[in-house]
């Protein structure tokens, strides 16, 4: 629907604009000869920083999510932008701790990753009461608990190196309850206490923290 594209739309200007500030601020370097990480970085969001950082000359861009073959689809996307920008395809259910840390034992390295952004999402409408225990379940994985794995495997390196990015898609509804996503919006309040404070636990190890609200409680 228009609305699901204009939402997104919003959250991807927002979380660039948020790295562009940054950058010209001196806080953050560009992506230039970097490894950007993007959970969900197979549709949406994810695939337009993807896309977004292959264009401003990264390295390498992995995106990680869970259908194989729309990430091979995704690829072709991002290597038509910039083809000397080396684009790795992940299959991996990141709410699953044990499948996240076979993904950085197999398939990636987390010294070699400078910016990881957190992309991976999803919203179920719904009343506080009228909200099954599987969807409470499936939001909270997705929105928060799957980043939180995903940074807490980049971490060790990042402050060992001195340097290092992490993002996270926020929401507008991480900043004020929104009638109708009582769950959503909880997961996204999570989301952003996390973000807080690993950015105050970071900041010494010159690894920044970004968390940027989509504009919408929506898809």
């Amino acid at each position: 629907m228009w609305s699901d594209w204009l939402y997104g739309f919003g959250g991807l200007f927002l979380l660039i604009a948020a790295m562009s500030y940054a950058f010209k601020r001196g806080r953050y370097q560009s992506v230039e000869g970097l490894h950007v990480c993007i959970p969900g970085g197979s549709c949406g969001i994810g695939l337009a920083v993807a896309k977004r950082c292959a264009a401003e000359g990264a390295r390498k861009v992995t995106i990680i999510a869970r259908r194989l073959e729309v990430l091979e689809e995704a690829a072709k996307e991002i290597q038509a932008v910039n083809s000397e920008c080396e684009v790795a395809t992940v299959s991996c259910d990141i709410t699953d701790p044990k499948k996240v840390d076979r993904m950085f034992e197999e398939d990636i390295d987390a010294d070699s990753v400078d910016w990881l952004v957190n992309c991976a999402g999803m919203s179920l409408p719904g009343l506080a009461e009228e909200t099954s225990v599987k969807d409470i379940m499936a939001e909270l994985n997705i929105n928060y608990l799957g980043s939180v794995f995903m940074a807490r495997k980049v971490l060790p390196s990042m402050k060992e190196k001195g340097r290092g990015r992490i993002a996270f898609v926020s929401s507008q509804a991480a900043q004020i309850g929104v009638y109708g996503f009582a769950s959503y919006s909880g997961s996204k309040f999570a989301i952003r206490g996390y973000a807080e404070t690993l950015r105050q636990e970071t900041e010494v190890h010159n690894v920044q923290v970004i968390e940027k609200a989509r504009r919408s409680a929506g898809r």
